[in-house]
């Protein structure tokens, strides 16, 4: 298509200057015939040399293009390639990350495994030490109800006793007598 415009140009020069040159008449037919062929042959070289600077720069063209397909295709590798490596650096500096901070938080849940037993242990031995202040207390309550208990059994067989006694007693006549006389000096008294 740019042959036939560049040919279509160099025929409208051509045709141009014919017409200019027939109008000036003043000149020869050779002359004029001679400037023609010098003017068409200068037309043609230039139509040869645009015709080889066009078919030039559609080779240059293409291998442009085929030079970026190309460098688009590496870089494309390239790319893919650097994704790759960063991912797994990434997977692989993740994993280092997650392996150090598992293994700080297993030392330390020994360290605060131990805190939290001694801090047990001191108040299961508060809480031992004040049951048993309490378990001595409660045997000493015991004893001590336990004794009442006693004594509470013995007054009431002390008493029958006494009433028994108390009712011999008064049964006889003399100690019934000295008992009344100690009863009214009492309500005397």
């Amino acid at each position: 298509m740019l042959v036939g415009v560049a040919l279509g140009l160099a025929v409208g020069d051509l045709a141009g200057w014919k017409l200019d040159r027939l109008g000036e008449r003043t000149a020869g037919p050779q002359t004029e015939a001679a400037a023609a062929r010098a003017h068409a042959r200068e037309q043609a070289e230039r139509l040869v040399r645009a015709t080889a600077e066009l078919d030039r720069e559609r080779r240059l063209g293409a291998d442009r293009i085929r030079l970026l397909d190309q460098a688009e295709h590496t870089l494309r590798e390239a790319f893919a390639s650097m994704s790759v490596y960063a991912l797994r650096a990434n997977n692989q500096s993740f994993l280092q990350l997650a392996k150090t901070s598992l293994r700080e938080f297993q030392k330390q849940v020994p360290v605060d495994l131990d805190h939290r037993q001694r801090s047990i242990d001191g108040l299961v031995k508060r809480l031992q030490d004040t049951l048993g202040q309490v378990n001595t207390k409660l045997q000493e309550v015991e004893t001590e109800r336990a004794s009442a208990h006693a004594q509470m059994r013995e007054q009431p067989q002390t008493l029958a006793t006494a009433t028994t006694h108390l009712e011999r007693a008064l049964q006889t006549l003399h100690v019934r007598g000295g008992w009344a006389r100690c009863s009214c000096d009492e309500s005397s008294n």
